[in-house]
């Protein structure tokens, strides 16, 4: 149970660290900003920057998943498996937020 609680802080420590990085370089970035490269042409992975807010969107999903799988199911190691699974993706999440980051500062 104590890891249970850890993990869903941990969970819920990287989605606000992902929602507060995006959060303090919204200002920064162009108006314009590279997000899909697995399309072909470049005027096709040009966005508008408001849309890199489905980062932190994703995030909250994934908490909001592992939260509500670990209420609904009664097996401990599937509920642990899950929140590592998610904070995974989360984390994953952050790596291409920050290499978009670099990529157009």
């Amino acid at each position: 149970m104590k890891s249970q609680n850890i993990l869903s802080f941990m969970l819920l420590l990287s989605v606000v660290l992902l929602t507060m990085t995006v959060l303090s370089y919204v200002l920064v970035l162009p108006s314009q900003i590279p997000l899909f490269y697995s399309l072909g042409r470049l005027q096709d992975q040009i966005i508008h920057k408001a849309y890199i807010f489905i980062l932190p969107a994703l995030a909250f999903g994934f908490l909001f998943t592992s939260l509500f799988f670990q209420r609904v199911i009664e097996d401990e190691v599937i509920k642990i498996l899950i929140s590592y699974v998610n904070l995974f993706l989360i984390v994953l999440l952050y790596i291409v937020f920050i290499r978009t980051i670099f990529l157009v500062t």
